[in-house]
């Protein structure tokens, strides 16, 4: 006969629950008793427990628990310990688990692969007369490496470079060139790979952080020159002078003590600074006059400057055909000419800067003449419409491809100084004409484009505020400074 008592019966209840794993927390009685007593209650359980078996079973060797109640009993076990402290139910009779048979989990790196290894980058700004075997070279990197690269698709791009866009070389731990990587402008990057002998090259978005900084100066000498005293990069500065080129000459107008404040857009890659991106803000104050521009891109995906008002910056014609030029010559009824020694009339402006500067179309049209004029030299003249044309000479080259016939748009570039025909010097001379009569292009008052629709003010306003508001502090402070 079993022996019979409280505390036997009560292990014999909470044996059953062990073995038959129908429960996975002891009942409340038993956690009322201490560790030791129940310590005591398990052991002599077992004891008895193995003492029935072997009334009906074939003794085993060593007696104690079998093997079939050991794995009741382990199972449970596991079940327990993970829904309930040891304190609570005592000290379990050891048992051996068998160790599952489960290949470890792979580390999250090993399972994507090794890291990226981190680049270190050097950037260089494309500049006029640049190529890529002579950037390459001056980089300390072979020209055939660059002739492979132009060889590619995609890579022939890289022909023909722009000024002011980036190239920039990455390089690996051991500074080996991996990559480069080139602006194509409009968010996108070239992006050569290069690998041993193996080059990959693939136009890829720009995974960019846009960032919006102000800065502003004071002219003293020039533009140029202030700009780049407040942090603006050559190509930012021409950005500026193209935004308001129908409002300033910036030949003819510019001031001592004219003040300009700008908003612009930094790229980030990384955390890491990789470019800037357009003016979104400017404000220009031109001999006491206040000039403002505001970037707004509409529903549609086109973009284009507007003052405060939302009436659009852009002229029918540009102020000046040469950016950043000096006025040597005006428009007037009685001039002495430098090389005939005699008094004429200049039916032109003469801009003076040096030979190779690009000559722009100061509007929209089509080629009347490319050739040689006389006294003129290398000239260019366009039509626009039936009532306007311009006259471009004293020209070094033109344009590639340039035509009688073809099309030009406002901005394009014709042709680059020189100082073909009658000239003393470098120069543009350009002219003016209304139905075919010479008019004086700086006083010329040029039609504005379109201005926002109404039902697009608002957005537009809205928009804008902000850049204002910073443009009204940014002021405020440096006029602070200043005093």
């Amino acid at each position: 006969m079993p022996p019979t008592g409280h505390n036997n019966g009560l292990f014999a209840r909470d044996l059953k629950h062990l073995v038959d794993g129908r429960y996975a927390v002891v009942p409340r009685r038993a956690q009322a008793l201490r560790p030791r007593w129940l310590a005591i209650s398990i052991v002599a359980g077992l004891g008895l427990y193995g003492w029935l078996a072997n009334a009906n079973s074939p003794a085993v060797e060593g007696g104690g628990v079998t093997a079939a109640t050991a794995t009741a009993i382990a199972l449970p076990a596991r079940e327990l310990t993970g829904r309930t402290s040891v304190e609570d139910i005592g000290p379990l009779p050891s048992v051996a688990e068998p160790v599952p048979d489960v290949s470890p989990i792979e580390d999250e790196a090993d399972a994507h692969g090794p890291p990226e290894p981190e680049l270190t980058w050097k950037t260089h700004q494309i500049k006029r007369g640049d190529t890529l075997g002579k950037i390459f070279r001056r980089f300390g990197h072979s020209t055939s490496l660059a002739l492979e690269l132009v060889a590619d698709k995609e890579g022939g791009r890289l022909r023909r470079l722009m000024p002011g866009r980036e190239l920039r070389f990455g390089y690996d731990a051991q500074n080996a060139l991996t990559a480069v990587n080139y602006d194509l402008g409009n968010r996108e990057w070239l992006r050569a790979e290069i690998a041993d002998e193996d080059i990959a090259v693939s136009v890829v978005p720009a995974d960019l952080e846009v960032r919006e900084r102000i800065v502003g100066g004071s002219i003293r000498s020039s533009l140029f020159s202030a700009g780049a005293r407040a942090g603006l990069s050559d190509k930012l500065i021409m950005q500026l002078v193209t935004i308001f080129g129908w409002d300033i000459d910036f030949a003819l107008d510019l001031r001592a003590a004219d003040r300009f404040i700008v908003i612009y857009e930094e790229l980030f890659e990384d955390g890491k600074r990789v470019g800037t991106g357009d003016i979104v803000a400017a404000k220009f104050i031109n001999q006491g006059q206040v000039f403002n521009a505001f970037r707004y891109e509409s529903d549609h995906g086109g973009v284009a400057y507007y003052n405060a008002e939302g009436d659009s910056l852009r002229g029918t014609f540009l102020r000046t055909p040469v950016k950043l030029s000096r006025i040597t010559s005006g428009f007037t009824n009685s001039r002495f000419h430098p090389v005939l020694k005699k008094w004429r009339a200049h039916k032109g402006v003469d801009y003076s800067a040096p030979r190779g500067t690009p000559v722009l179309a100061t509007a929209d049209g089509r080629v009347q003449f490319v050739g040689r004029k006389g006294g003129y030299g290398k000239t260019v003249v366009l039509r626009h419409g039936g009532t306007y044309s311009t006259l471009y000479a004293h020209l070094s080259s033109y344009k590639k491809g340039l035509r009688p016939g073809s099309t030009v748009q406002q901005g394009e570039v014709i042709g680059f100084i020189g100082r073909t025909g009658i000239a003393t010097g470098p120069h543009l001379h350009y002219e003016f004409r209304i139905n075919g009569v010479h008019r004086n292009p700086l006083t010329h008052k040029s039609p504005r484009g379109k201005s926002l629709p109404e039902e697009q003010r608002e957005t537009f306003t809205a928009r804008t505020q902000s850049w204002t508001e910073k443009m009204a502090v940014f002021a405020a402070t440096q006029l602070a400074n200043r005093d």
